[in-house]
C-alpha cells in the first residue's frame, strides 16, 4: 500500500483494497490540512467570525480523530503487517497532528494562544503527510498573506 506507488494503476496494487484505502487515506490528510489552514487565514482576515472558525475547526477535529479511530481498529485487527502496517501507522501520526493542529486553531480563535502551537503542528503534518505522499506528492499550499 505505499503511498508512493499511487500514481500506478489499482490493477498493478497487490491488492486493490489497499490501494484505494491509501488513495482516499492520502486525499483525506491533504484536504484535512488545507482545510485548516483556510479556517485559519479566513478567521485571520475577518472573513469567517470566531464562532463560524471554532465550529468548523471543532469539526476537522472530530472527522480526523474518527479516521484515526478507525484505523487504529484496523491495525488492531492484525490484517496488515509490513509495509502496509507502517503505512497505515504513519497515517494514524499524520491525522494525530491534524487534531494537535486543530486544537491549536480553537486556542488561536479563543485567545488562549498566539497561534504557536497551530503552526508548529501545522508544519509537522505537512512533514507526516508530505511524507506519506513521497516526493512526486502535491507541494505545500502557500499561505495567506
Amino acid at each position: 500500500m505505499a503511498l508512493t506507488g499511487l500514481v500506478m494503476p489499482a490493477a498493478e496494487q497487490p491488492d486493490a483494497r489497499l490501494f484505494a484505502l491509501g488513495s482516499v487515506g492520502a486525499s483525506n490528510l491533504y484536504f484535512s490540512y488545507l482545510v485548516l489552514g483556510t479556517v485559519a487565514d479566513s478567521y485571520a482576515s475577518e472573513r469567517y467570525t470566531a464562532e463560524t472558525a471554532r465550529t468548523l475547526a471543532e469539526e476537522s477535529v472530530g472527522l480526523n480523530a474518527n479516521s484515526r479511530d478507525a484505523l487504529n481498529e484496523l491495525l488492531a485487527s492484525d490484517m496488515l503487517e509490513g509495509a502496509d502496517r507502517r503505512v497505515v501507522e504513519e497515517m494514524v501520526r499524520a491525522h494525530e497532528l491534524l487534531i494537535a493542529q486543530g486544537y491549536g486553531l480553537i486556542d488561536l480563535i479563543d485567545e488562549l494562544d498566539t497561534g504557536s502551537e497551530f503552526q508548529h503542528y501545522r508544519g509537522l503534518a505537512w512533514e507526516q503527510i508530505s511524507a506519506l505522499f513521497g516526493p512526486d506528492g502535491p507541494e505545500q499550499p502557500d499561505e495567506a498573506e
